[in-house]
């Protein structure tokens, strides 16, 4: 028997939404965009999630250290399993994000919860 019209857009709808779920299973990245207002005007930083090797690294316009004097390092979830803590080279943490569930992070997560324990700030967050 032949699918209907409205068959075949739920097949498509399934299938797409299955696809999407493939971003999520500990083989790809997510990115985050972090700002705080310094003194000097808003700054930002941007923080990739590598989620299959857990590792971390940021990037600051001007190659600056607003944020984080650590560059790249691995991850954690912390006790609470809505924390992601950033590691440095010595696996001291060196900030954390919350509440963000990094294999199941998705566009638009956002929250108020970002802190850099090297530069003393806290800051907004966003999954773009």
């Amino acid at each position: 028997m032949k699918p209907t019209r409205r068959e075949l857009v739920a097949m498509l709808l399934a299938s797409t939404a299955a696809a999407q779920n493939l971003w999520s299973d500990d083989t790809g990245t997510v990115s985050i965009i972090g700002t705080h207002v310094f003194d000097d005007g808003k700054k930002t930083v941007g923080i990739t999630l590598v989620l299959k090797d857990r590792t971390w690294s940021k990037s600051e316009p001007g190659n600056r250290s607003a944020f984080f004097t650590t560059a790249r390092g691995k991850y954690q979830t912390a006790p609470s399993p809505n924390i992601v803590q950033l590691l440095d080279a010595n696996s001291k943490i060196a900030g954390q994000i919350e509440p963000l569930v990094s294999t199941n992070a998705k566009k638009g997560d956002h929250g108020n919860k970002g802190y850099s324990f090297e530069t003393g700030i806290t800051f907004d967050w966003e999954v773009v």
